[in-house]
């Protein structure tokens, strides 16, 4: 239960994280928004952009975060001991521990981080398209 509940404090985490970094970029970048559909971009295409680079940003961090998961798990679990003992002299003819992963739990998880990243990127979205050029490109007139 309390992994359990680990795990779904960081999701929550990764949720607010994920929709924050995504609002506090696009309003940076609303400059550079205007500029560019002020050289002719459309609001799709720039759209579009947006979403492409925030995808990617995404992919390759659940895809670091997962690499460098199974690499400490793989490396660092087998050393620890799971017994109310301080010491357990070694028994020959015990197998050691096997590591085993709960696939339709964890596929569960990454895709509510999916559904996540997939929300955060229609806030990303939104706050690109309702960029207005006037208010934007009017930089130092405040």
């Amino acid at each position: 239960g309390l992994l359990l509940l680990g795990a779904l404090l960081a999701a929550l985490l990764a949720l607010v994280g994920a929709l924050t970094q995504a609002g506090v970029a696009a309003r940076a970048r609303q400059t550079q928004f205007a500029i560019l559909r002020t050289l002719g971009l459309g609001a799709g295409q720039l759209v579009a952009a947006l979403t492409l680079e925030q995808a990617v940003s995404y992919l390759l961090g659940t895809l670091g975060g997962l690499g460098i998961g199974a690499l400490l798990a793989y490396g660092g679990l087998p050393f620890l001991g799971f017994t109310t003992a301080s010491y357990a002299p070694p028994v020959i003819g015990v197998p050691s521990g096997v590591l085993a992963v709960n696939v339709s739990a964890s596929l569960l998880y990454l895709g509510g981080l999916l559904g996540v990243f997939a929300l955060a990127l229609g806030l990303a979205a939104l706050v690109g398209r309702a960029a207005g050029l006037g208010r934007a490109l009017r930089v130092g007139e405040d």
